[in-house]
């Protein structure tokens, strides 16, 4: 058996993550440790509150682009609805043609 083992890459990746994560973690307790000693209170980040308005009012990229498309496909799709079914009721009724010719032919009333 050798001593070298196979290294999974995505392992690899997440080990990288992790240690990357392990030391910002660090850094951030060390500043914490520091502003402590120094009797100071570390400074709460302030998040930008938006209302509900805000949040309805901003439309997402293409919506409006999106909906047109959709709105001349469905226009599209009722067109050929509307004329596959006149083709079928002409259809039917040169079948109905069809029917009545020969049972005329045939002798059936």
């Amino acid at each position: 058996m050798s001593a070298y083992t196979a290294v999974d890459p995505h392992n690899l990746h997440l080990n990288f993550q992790i240690v990357g994560l392990k030391a910002l973690l660090f850094q951030k307790e060390q500043e914490h440790k520091v502003l402590k000693s120094t009797g100071q209170k570390p400074k709460k980040r302030k998040r930008e509150k938006k209302g509900l308005e805000g949040i309805l009012a901003k439309q997402n990229k293409g919506v409006a682009e999106r909906s047109k498309r959709d709105a001349d496909v469905a226009a599209q799709g009722a067109a050929t609805v509307e004329n596959a079914q006149k083709k079928l009721a002409e259809k039917a009724e040169l079948y109905q043609k069809m029917i009545c010719m020969y049972s005329y032919r045939i002798g059936i009333d």
